[in-house]
């Protein structure tokens, strides 16, 4: 079964493919209900390298030697945001632990990489985002081919130093975005509020396998319960009568609690959730 560890930007998606078999007209991910048909645009855009060329305006071309797009009544592009939140608990697992581990923010971040070129693939405007110490970092994606490009400089390497090296400080509170994704492992309690002025909010709440199965516990093995407090328990006591995974479903299912009272889509992934499961989830979010 293919995870979502595998997952890259470009991947075959039943998201672009039900796109195309639609021959869509118009661009963006966001379909207006409308009573007749109109060659009429509701707006225009100056056009951006990577834009989809045949929604170029000779017309208006011609008139005003700048390349415009037409955005008709039909279908319009959305402002998307998606903001990675990294604190040093999404470094794990790391290759002490497990030897071929992929950490939460390798996950996170291959993840909110494919949101961006899906997006970028129907019209829709995206910047990405890294919380980062309390602070917001941007980076605009300008267009699909332009998260390619970004993505494969990594080389593999997703390490903060070499990410946050491509984003400048910003703010979140300047933007008027119609969707928000945040990805996050929620360990440092996020307050959602901050986000209500978006539409629409999809939480991916990204963790490791090892913290959803806890087979791999060593019972005569002591584990960092809370690091900041240098805390420890030994295995036997977190696997005993599966106290840990209670824990950790008690918190998740608190977690879904205080989202849904706000109207939030909520996403548990980690490393072994199956390619089929998020598209199938992401492909529904862009289409809501």
């Amino acid at each position: 079964m293919d995870t979502i560890k595998l997952l890259v930007p470009e991947i075959d998606t039943s998201i672009s493919n039900s796109r195309q078999k639609m021959n869509f007209s118009t661009e963006g991910s966001a379909r207006l209900k409308k009573t007749k048909a109109s060659r009429v645009p509701e707006q225009t855009r100056v056009y951006n390298h990577g834009d989809p060329t045949h929604l170029i305006d000779w017309k208006l071309y011609a008139r005003t030697d700048q390349l415009l797009l037409r955005e008709h009544k039909d279908q319009t592009a959305l402002f998307i945001g998606i903001c990675i939140s990294y604190d040093r608990t999404m470094d794990w697992p790391t290759k002490d632990v497990l030897k071929n581990a992929v950490s939460k923010w390798e996950i996170a971040c291959r993840v909110a990489f494919h949101l961006a070129y899906q997006h970028l693939n129907t019209g829709d405007r995206v910047k990405l985002y890294i919380k980062f110490e309390g602070s917001y970092y941007e980076f605009k994606l300008l267009s699909s081919s332009s998260v390619l490009k970004l993505f494969n400089s990594f080389d593999g390497d997703y390490s903060i130093e070499k990410i946050m090296s491509f984003f400048n400080q910003s703010s979140l509170t300047s933007m008027k975005l119609d969707k928000f994704y945040f990805l996050s492992d929620l360990i440092e309690k996020p307050d959602f509020l901050e986000y209500e002025s978006y539409k629409v909010v999809s939480v991916k709440h990204i963790l490791s396998h090892l913290d959803t199965n806890h087979d791999w516990l060593e019972s005569k093995t002591f584990y960092a319960a809370d690091e900041r407090k240098n805390e420890k328990v030994k295995g036997s006591a977190l696997k005993k009568d599966d106290f840990l995974k209670n824990e950790i479903n008690s918190w998740i299912e608190e977690l879904k609690s205080k989202l849904e009272p706000l109207d939030h889509h909520y996403q548990l992934l980690t490393d072994e959730t199956s390619l089929d499961e998020y598209l199938n989830a992401v492909s529904w979010e862009m289409k809501a």
